[in-house]
């Protein structure tokens, strides 16, 4: 009975086509628009680890849910302390996005990877429906990316894992966030 009802023509998109994000080209910032994050500010963390055991660290929404907000692993060997045997790594969500701005006076000489979660607690910047009409669509389009200055950005290649979770690999420290293409 189901496939009576179906069609083999093929759904006409909706909105624009998507944008092609990933490609690690520079871009205005005003040219993006940033994923918002709703409720209140997770905390800023600063854990201090061996670098030969690495570490994944797990930044929550605060409370009622506690909700995943980003997960950061430092595989093993993958930061050079300026002394002995533990790096110091310092992570701070960016106020009202999906973002994060990793620091660290340890050096970075390997690859990190970061995990954004946003199942709760997110939304579509205003003016974003005008180019992306659904939620889906925006997200569709959305990528990481990594802050370059006060003006401009890369998107990074990015995948999802999971639903509602984008991956991406952290060379350097600096400042990483969800975007989409304006």
């Amino acid at each position: 009975m189901l496939t009576a009802c179906a069609s083999s023509a093929p759904l006409p998109p909706v909105g624009a086509p998507l944008p092609t994000v990933g490609n690690g080209a520079t871009i205005a910032l005003h040219d993006v628009w940033p994923l918002e994050r709703l409720g209140p500010s997770p905390a800023d963390t600063t854990v201090r680890f061996a670098v030969a055991s690495g570490r994944t660290i797990v930044i929550r929404h605060p409370r009622p849910d506690h909700a995943i907000f980003a997960v950061i692993t430092i595989p093993p060997l993958t930061m050079q302390p300026l002394a002995g045997d533990s790096a110091t790594v310092h992570l701070r969500p960016v106020p009202g996005r999906y973002g994060i701005t990793l620091s660290s006076d340890d050096r970075l000489t390997g690859l990190a990877i970061g995990v954004f979660s946003y199942a709760v607690h997110f939304a579509a910047p205003d003016g974003a429906a005008a180019r992306y009409p659904t939620p889906t669509r925006f997200e569709t389009a959305m990528a990481a990316a990594r802050l370059l200055d006060s003006a401009s950005l890369r998107f990074l290649p990015s995948e999802r894992p999971a639903g509602d979770m984008l991956r991406f690999a952290i060379a350097r420290a600096g400042t990483y966030f969800l975007a989409a293409p304006r």
